[in-house]
């Protein structure tokens, strides 16, 4: 144990003495925490010795140059905000480069991609096809289950839910006939 003696604080009041465990440091005496962005806006910024007309200058040109980059950067923004996003589609627009001295030949020509757009539809046509077979068989098995529980005297009393898709049968299997031609 270690004593604190009686100090005085800066607005003139007094504290007391104290008894503390040896290390502690009191509240009142820790160094407040700067961040490191706080520590490294207080460096110098030039090398040590510079004048000080020297340093302004250097400053200046700091100052400068985070203010032209804010400047690009907002108008960057206004710029992809004026070109804007397709509502329904939700398709961000390319914004084309300012800095380009000849124009591109395009790659692929128009039909080319026509071509693979309508593929791509056909594609998802199948596979909705598919889909659409595999859940209706699905349901035909649920169907003819639940026909020969009732049948067999499983389900004494059925649902009018269950009677009603039993009834369906004959649909469910329409359906899936003209799907599977098709």
């Amino acid at each position: 144990m270690s004593i604190i003696p009686a100090t005085q604080r800066p607005d003139g009041t007094w504290r007391k003495e104290r008894k503390v465990k040896t290390g502690y440091v009191p509240q009142e005496e820790v160094a407040l925490y700067e961040s490191k962005g706080k520590q490294w806006s207080q460096k110098p910024v030039g090398p040590v010795g510079l004048p000080p007309h020297l340093q302004a200058q250097i400053k200046a040109k700091q100052e400068k140059k985070t203010t032209n980059a804010e400047i690009r950067k907002a108008s960057k923004s206004k710029c992809v905000a004026s070109e804007g996003v397709l509502a329904a589609d939700r398709i961000l627009i390319p914004k084309t480069s300012v800095n380009k001295t000849k124009p591109t030949t395009p790659t692929e020509t128009v039909e080319d991609v026509t071509n693979s757009v309508n593929k791509l539809d056909i594609d998802d046509r199948n596979t909705d096809k598919l889909k659409k077979i595999r859940n209706l068989r699905k349901k035909l098995k649920e169907i003819e289950n639940l026909d020969q529980k009732i049948k067999s005297g499983e389900l004494v009393n059925p649902d009018p839910d269950q009677l009603k898709k039993v009834s369906r049968r004959n649909g469910v299997i329409e359906e899936l006939r003209v799907l599977e031609e098709s």
